[in-house]
């Protein structure tokens, strides 16, 4: 019977991925409908009027939405430290600061990018970030000599390191795997370091040996909204990757920390207006990697419950 549940299971997993791949069911349905396809085959009740009986309702589906709840809150924190570093110009100046230090040769305005894009996506990660990253460093590694495909692979590069030290990344971790905080910072750094090394060698390798150049009109950086800023507001990005790596500050209460820091030291015209719209808009541009991670608490209080482990493999 066991070997007849595992294949029933395995037949929807592939059925369910071969759907999300070819766009016929989007994965934001497709988790949950997994999730419970597999409890069902694996034979957990549906619900109970026991407590202490796992079941469908109560434990894959209720318990399961709210497993991912320590990575929701970091991913929107994080994406609300994203917003308040752009809104207040600090993600901006931070790049153009790189930019006239480096000048216009190729090499150390590419080793600029890749350190300074690195603690910006550390600090704030997500598609929106690395839109508004890549349209101001893209061109003006272009206009330093730098071709449009190595220009790339520092964004990406950087976006990786970025994502490693991330702290809403640590948040996954530490909900998934349940591990300590403690453990997770030490398993980045494990990944991080060669990480870092590696894409230090393909910069310069690429910028040393790609081949012909060309210059280009570099497109102008804009200032942000409320101005110039000090430059004492520039180390504001890796204040909660600072909190939580070198004292194990919580990762929400890092963050926010990064925010009233950010604010103190950018002093913009009405924080309280650049906060909440902040909050807003990036709930909004994480709301679709929210409700993924809904779906994957789901389908892993599904697979890794003593219940289904006793039920379908013993």
């Amino acid at each position: 019977m066991a070997t007849v549940q595992l294949v029933g299971i395995l037949l929807v997993f592939f059925v369910l991925v071969g759907l999300m791949m070819t766009r016929k069911v989007p994965t934001i349905l497709a988790l949950p409908i997994m999730a419970i396809a597999i409890s069902l085959i694996a034979g957990i009740t549906i619900i109970s009027k026991d407590p202490e009986q796992f079941t469908i309702v109560k434990d894959v589906l209720e318990a399961g939405s709210m497993r991912m709840s320590t990575a929701i809150s970091g991913l929107i924190f994080g994406s609300l430290f994203g917003k308040v570093l752009s809104k207040v110009g600090v993600t901006e100046t931070i790049i153009k600061k790189a930019a006239e230090m480096a000048g216009d040769k190729a090499l150390p305005i590419a080793l600029s990018f890749l350190a300074v894009c690195s603690i910006i996506f550390a600090a704030s990660n997500g598609l929106g970030m690395v839109i508004l990253v890549g349209t101001i460093i893209v061109p003006i590694m272009i206009s330093a000599g730098l071709s449009p495909m190595v220009s790339g692979i520092i964004l990406l590069l950087a976006n990786g390191i970025g994502v490693t030290f991330s702290v809403s990344t640590l948040a996954v971790y530490i909900d998934v795997l349940g591990l300590k905080l403690s453990e997770v910072t030490s398993y980045s750094w494990m990944v991080g370091l060669p990480l870092i090394i590696i894409a230090v060698i393909m910069v310069v390798y690429y910028v040393q040996f790609s081949g012909k150049r060309r210059k280009a009109w570099a497109m102008p950086v804009k200032q942000g909204k409320n101005g110039q800023i000090r430059s004492i507001a520039l180390i504001s990005p890796i204040i909660p990757v600072v909190l939580v790596f070198a004292f194990q500050v919580p990762l929400v209460a890092a963050i926010i920390v990064g925010i009233i820091a950010t604010l103190i030291l950018s002093t913009p015209k009405n924080p309280i207006h650049v906060v909440s719209s902040a909050f807003v808009e990036g709930i909004q541009e994480v709301a679709g990697a929210a409700g993924l991670m809904i779906g994957i608490g789901m389908l892993l209080n599904a697979v890794m419950s003593s219940e289904y482990n006793q039920r379908s493999l013993s």
